[in-house]
């Protein structure tokens, strides 16, 4: 319960219509057994999000 309020008025941008998922990366699986079917959930999931138009330019580096 804290973790929600923690997450939804602390660490959440308030602008969220000019953001936009950038990435995201998935950490460690967990298997869960139900009624002799075998689901594999992720553990973590992290979305990592930006400003809509601030796109990175890639670089290649030798």
């Amino acid at each position: 319960m804290a973790g929600m309020f923690v997450q939804k008025y602390m660490t959440t941008a308030v602008d969220v219509e000019r953001l936009e998922i950038s990435g995201i990366e998935i950490r460690g699986n967990r298997v869960a057994h139900s009624m002799r079917i075998r689901f594999v959930l992720p553990e973590e999931l992290f979305v990592a999000t930006r400003q809509r138009g601030n796109v990175r330019e890639p670089e290649i580096l030798f």
